[in-house]
């Protein structure tokens, strides 16, 4: 409150009141200005992806531009994703059913380069939006595909999804790299990335900071860590909700119609 207290008191809080709003202004004009790019770069992308689809290449040099302008595509939707504030209302979901959705749909599951135990409990509810959750594992699994796979180029990646002290707990493991302790928490920041320690990386700088912004929104907490013997260990936690009620069943009066 600014109206209240010594004017001292008053005057600290009007500024401060006024660095809170700035600070917010800030931060929308950049999602604007990112959203405004991202879209704008879609036509031209989508346009030269045509060309080069009609176009007289040899198939390799064709393949290798289509997979660039894929990449370019791949990161202008990152930025649209990371820039779109959702306002959909959070509501009862399994979380077990949106990981395994997520899951299928990454198509790593049986790919011959990979490796994918899963571990997951169907009786698992949070209060988040279900297409944000599987967001969420999609972002995960295209991180530890990226940068997580071995020196053979394999993938051996693990996924949790359960109940542990009282809590629901989504994790992501991969036995890569990994990244040093002092840059987890960085790599969580916008367009930051561990490129000294997973190097090879083609993505936006995106994936794990949309990834905390809605676990955030969800009520979770993401947490960064190493995992043994090597590699990197993405754990979400969030707070445990009530399963659905299961309708109550008539009683037979056993009386006739």
């Amino acid at each position: 409150p600014a109206n209240k207290g010594p004017e001292e008191i008053r005057e600290m809080n009007r500024s401060f009141n006024t660095m809170v709003k700035d600070l917010s202004r800030m931060e929308e004009d950049r999602e604007l200005l990112l959203a405004g790019v991202s879209h704008d770069l879609r036509t031209p992308i989508t346009r030269l992806r045509l060309e080069v689809e009609l176009a007289a290449l040899p198939e390799e040099s064709r393949e290798a531009m289509v997979q660039d302008l894929e990449q370019m595509e791949g990161i202008v939707n990152q930025f649209l994703a990371y820039a779109r504030r959702s306002t959909t209302p959070l509501e009862l979901m399994n979380l077990g059913e949106a990981v395994a959705n997520a899951v299928a749909s990454s198509r790593l599951e049986g790919a011959p380069d990979t490796s994918l135990d899963c571990v997951i409990r169907k009786d698992v509810f949070i209060m988040a939006n279900p297409i944000e959750i599987e967001r969420v594992v999609q972002n995960l699994l295209v991180n530890a595909s990226r940068y997580g796979r071995g020196e053979n180029g394999r993938l051996e990646a693990f996924v949790n999804a359960g109940i542990q002290n009282g809590q629901a707990i989504l994790s992501v493991c991969d036995h890569g790299k990994g990244l040093p302790e002092d840059e987890m928490e960085r790599v969580i920041r916008p367009f930051e990335r561990g490129e000294k320690a997973r190097t090879g990386s083609n993505g936006s700088g995106l994936g794990l900071a949309i990834v905390d912004r809605i676990a955030k929104r969800s009520g979770g907490v993401m947490k960064l860590s190493a995992n043994k013997p090597s590699g990197l260990a993405v754990e979400i936690r969030f707070p445990l909700a009530d399963p659905p009620k299961k309708p109550r069943k008539e009683k037979n009066s056993g009386k006739a119609g």
